[in-house]
């Protein structure tokens, strides 16, 4: 009889310590129930395992020695934690896409008479009024103003696409400060502490409980993918583009570098050349290819602007015949000079900048005809063909636009710009709302739910309060023994 009160205190102190060690599972899923990247812990149960008999002993049944906990195990949903993790970094990558272009549209958009497209418009304009006045000043002083608002404009514009790619590249003061040099610097330190964290969890495997290192890790999984395209192993181990960046066990590690500004830039992986299409950096490397495509398509504006015009207004580039000034000059000089967006100018005998009150509009050629070829030249006063056949320009095309005219080439390029920012926010939302569906899936599948932490603390403190009331009545019966 004593030994069976003996096996009834172990069995009833064994569920005593097991329900206090749930209640302290269920507490501490209580306590995180706002914690970020917290995922819940379960206490699984199991039978102590029982001390085989003596040979010399028979026992035809078996009572058992009590309960204990098997393991506190991790709550963790592998497959729905892979498709956040891609889905979190295609949606970051089309949010910074999206902000960053627009940021980038609002550089080349102005309203009103302030935009280039504008500008090109009140250009031909004046040409045109010139045609009808040949020999008016005030007309080739219009004529030559417009020509230096468009080309300033030109340059103004270049140089703006210029500073938005140097702030995302290298750091120049801005918006996006060194914004590509920063992320890939923390892609760096997150695989730093990733490192160390596998490490340490390899480690911990056969030495301590390391859910609160693996909730760190996902965490830290979760900030990487923000940045690139990660691929993670059954391992925990983290590729790029089919490059190791961290091993399972935390043994290596590889940083990423940027080889080339480009655009489009160029990366590295411990030496090996790696593209990333995804998060942060991956949108980083679109926005500098298109903001470089803006500037080739500036570029080729303005160079077929001053090629249109110097062709017709150069006599020594003029095929169908010589061009004159209003003095009646030969003209064998450029009415645009440079070579592209970024520093087209009126020819500097025609217009100086820096003394901008001292302009020579005579040799504005506007003529294709003098009246004697003196010496000295007389004037055709009433010659505004070359003025006119400039101001004609307005409305053709040209091959190296793509069939467009200038001014619709200029304002096409802001439309797919503005179109491909439309994209990218609906593509931006879309993504938010399957990561706001898979954070509520995996949140049901390892969060804390707290109608069942309290269910379960209600059966474990049950439990507990059974197994002390099995502990009074054995002790009862015990004593009882003891007075007979």
């Amino acid at each position: 009889m004593t030994d069976l009160i003996n096996t009834g205190w172990t069995i009833a102190r064994s569920a005593l310590l097991t329900q206090q060690q749930r209640l302290t599972v269920i507490a501490n899923n209580i306590a995180n129930v706002n914690t970020q990247g917290y995922s819940r812990r379960d206490v699984l149960l199991g039978t102590v395992q029982e001390t085989p008999s003596s040979l010399q002993e028979v026992r035809n049944y078996s009572i058992g020695v009590g309960v204990r906990v098997a393991d506190v195990v991790r709550a963790q949903s592998t497959a729905i934690q892979n498709m956040l993790r891609q889905q979190t970094g295609d949606m970051q990558g089309h949010d910074t896409r999206a902000n960053a272009l627009s940021q980038l549209e609002s550089l080349l958009t102005a309203d009103g008479d302030n935009s280039l497209d504008a500008q090109l418009s009140q250009f031909w304009s004046a040409w045109s009024d010139l045609a009808n006045q040949a020999d008016n000043v005030a007309l080739r002083t219009v004529v030559v103003q417009k020509a230096a608002t468009l080309a300033a404009s030109f340059n103004t514009i270049q140089n703006r696409i210029s500073d938005f790619s140097g702030q995302i590249i290298s750091g120049t003061p801005g918006s996006f400060t060194g914004s590509l040099p920063s992320d890939v610097d923390s892609f760096n330190q997150l695989a730093s502490q990733l490192q160390d964290l596998n490490a340490r969890i390899s480690y911990s495997l056969s030495s301590f409980d390391s859910n609160a290192l693996q909730d760190q890790r996902e965490t830290v999984l979760t900030e990487l993918s923000k940045l690139a395209d990660i691929k993670v192993g059954t391992d925990y181990s983290v590729t790029l583009d089919g490059q190791t960046v961290v091993s399972g066990n935390g043994s290596t590690r590889a940083d990423l570098a940027v080889t080339s500004g480009g655009p489009p830039p160029t990366f590295e992986l411990g030496g090996v050349s790696v593209a990333i299409t995804s998060g942060n950096i991956g949108a980083w490397s679109d926005v500098l290819d298109i903001a470089a495509g803006m500037g080739d398509r500036l570029d080729v504006l303005a160079i077929e602007l001053m090629t249109a015009v110097n062709n017709l207004h150069n006599s020594d580039k003029n095929v169908s015949g010589d061009t004159y000034d209003l003095s009646g000059e030969r003209c064998d000089w450029d009415f645009f000079t440079g070579t592209g967006a970024g520093d087209i100018a009126v020819n500097l005998s025609i217009y100086d900048p820096s003394r901008p009150l001292e302009m020579d509009v005579s040799r504005v050629a506007a003529a294709s005809s003098r009246a004697d070829a003196g010496p000295p030249p007389v004037p055709n006063a009433s010659d505004g063909s070359i003025a006119l056949q400039i101001a004609d320009l307005a409305g053709d095309t040209f091959a190296a636009l793509g069939g467009q005219t200038m001014g619709g080439y200029y304002t096409t390029g802001l439309v797919l710009l503005g179109n491909l920012i439309q994209s990218e926010e609906s593509l931006a939302d879309s993504g938010k709302s399957v990561v706001s569906a898979l954070t509520d899936a995996l949140q049901s599948e390892v969060g804390v739910n707290m109608e069942e932490e309290l269910m379960s603390m209600t059966q474990a403190q049950r439990a507990f309060q059974a197994a002390s009331r099995l502990m009074s009545i054995l002790d009862e019966l015990m004593q009882t023994l003891l007075q007979m």
